[in-house]
């Protein structure tokens, strides 16, 4: 920017104002600053193309203040220029006359400036050895001062230098820049730091190996306090808390980076490894159909991971119980558990229900055979309950003289035609029935039995 104060004075104390005004033209293209100067009159100048009184600069505009006379411009182009004002004289309001000043104006580069600027951390953490970056401008020598009140030689002439101070602490580094262009010219520029010792962070955790999660802790070892946490789990998964728990979706190794930052602003670093041995086991039953009549087969399917084995339960009715898919002939209302186990114990289940439709607590679903020859002939030589719809029951059986000869309270248990390990003589015999059913319903029946032989 350009100012300059054209003001001037009146012994009267008359008004004085300002404006820009056309040059007057002393001289010639051949002689421009003629010795003696030209007697007047003299001609206003013929101004260049793309220049008048109000674009004396020929880029921007050059104004003046017409009270105090200021002369204010910022240039953008390089050149001499010729400059007028004229400061006329009023008195009341009437003009009584005018003073024409005539100047050149050159516009020429500004001179570089010096600018000494340094930069490191505002904390060195662990260490007392400091890189410093010298980001000075328009300078060809420097003058370092580090700063360390123990000794006097904490200085160098290096663009920059790296230092090493004796313990933690604060200090205040120092650089001067010279100019190249005139050595007097000189910029200054200082930075306090601290010092402080290590910071550093331990980092520990626990695997829950059956479903693959993993709780990650730190622990300061040396002096600080961590305020800002961030974990990389090595599986495109992060977290910023403090002791986060994180569960792997397969099985493998994984490399944990964790990144730790104290309140002076130190950082530490950790980066491990955790093995996760097993996937998560997730288990899927299902059963088709699932809802059948009495007497028809379902089957029931497990879906999950490898390298497992499957157990279902109940068992009753189950074709194979320890494999995937297997068939199911449920005498009710059934609901099956399968349970999938790794070779590392874990476990994971799932139940399906399957509805029997035609169930019922009646005969003929309840049935008790009229006769039986107990001669181990191997047919029939055995009295059972039968039924599949039977959840518990009590059976007995007398003989003609009313004594119990064989009582039960489970249907697997039958009479073999015995009493007290005796085999009993052909005959009638009369029995009691009662059962509850797996919709919960009563049974009751007495009856007669033929035993032969």
């Amino acid at each position: 920017m350009y100012e300059f104060d054209h003001s001037a004075t009146d012994i009267d104390g008359d008004s004085i104002y300002y404006e820009l005004c056309t040059p007057l033209d002393g001289g010639s293209a051949g002689n421009p600053q003629p010795v003696p100067p030209l007697p007047p009159p003299y001609q206003n100048i013929i101004w260049a193309a793309g220049y008048s009184t109000q674009n004396m600069l020929g880029g921007v505009a050059l104004t003046i203040d017409p009270l105090s006379g200021k002369l204010t411009a910022v240039p953008n182009i390089q050149g001499q220029f010729v400059i007028g004002v004229c400061a006329k004289e009023y008195r009341n309001g009437v003009l009584l006359g005018a003073t024409k000043r005539d100047f050149q104006l050159n516009v020429v580069p500004c001179p570089n400036i010096t600018v000494a600027s340094i930069f490191n951390p505002d904390v060195i953490c662990g260490t007392t050895t400091v890189v410093f970056q010298n980001l000075s401008y328009n300078a060809n020598k420097y003058f370092w001062d580090f700063g360390d009140l123990s000794t006097l030689t904490d200085t160098t002439s290096l663009f920059s230098p790296t230092y090493t101070y004796p313990d933690t602490g604060y200090y205040t580094v120092t650089l001067i820049a010279y100019s190249p262009i005139d050595p007097s010219c000189t910029d200054t520029s200082t930075r306090t730091f601290h010092i402080i010792n290590d910071y550093t962070v331990g980092v520990d955790f626990t695997i829950d190996t059956c479903n693959a999660f993993v709780n990650f802790y730190d622990s300061v070892i040396t002096i600080g306090t961590t305020v800002n946490w961030s974990w990389n789990f090595g599986d495109n998964t992060t977290s910023n808390l403090q002791n986060p728990v994180h569960q792997y979706s397969d099985a493998g190794i994984y490399t944990v980076t964790a990144y730790f930052i104290s309140g002076d602003g130190c950082i530490d670093t950790n980066i491990f490894t955790v093995n996760i041995p097993y996937k998560k086991i997730i288990v899927n039953a299902t059963a088709s159909p699932d809802t059948v009549s009495l007497g028809e087969p379902t089957t029931l399917t497990a879906v999950s991971v490898t390298n497992v084995s499957f157990s279902w339960q109940p068992t009753a009715g189950v074709t194979n119980p320890n494999v995937a898919i297997t068939m199911a002939l449920p005498a009710n209302n059934t609901t099956y558990t399968v349970t999938v186990t790794n070779a590392g114990g874990c476990t994971a289940t799932d139940i399906v229900f399957v509805k029997v439709t035609g169930a019922g607590c009646a005969e003929p679903l309840i049935f008790v055979p009229s006769a039986f020859s107990p001669n181990s002939d191997l047919q029939n030589d055995i009295l059972f309950v039968r039924g599949n719809v039977i959840k518990s029951m009590y059976f007995a059986i007398y003989d003609r003289w009313g004594q119990k000869v064989f009582e039960t309270s489970k249907q697997e248990n039958g009479w073999d035609g015995k009493f007290k390990g005796v085999d009993l003589a052909p005959g009638v015999f009369d029995f009691y029935l009662e059962a509850e059913c797996f919709n919960e319903e009563k049974f009751f029946k007495k009856g007669n039995i033929t035993l032969i032989r």
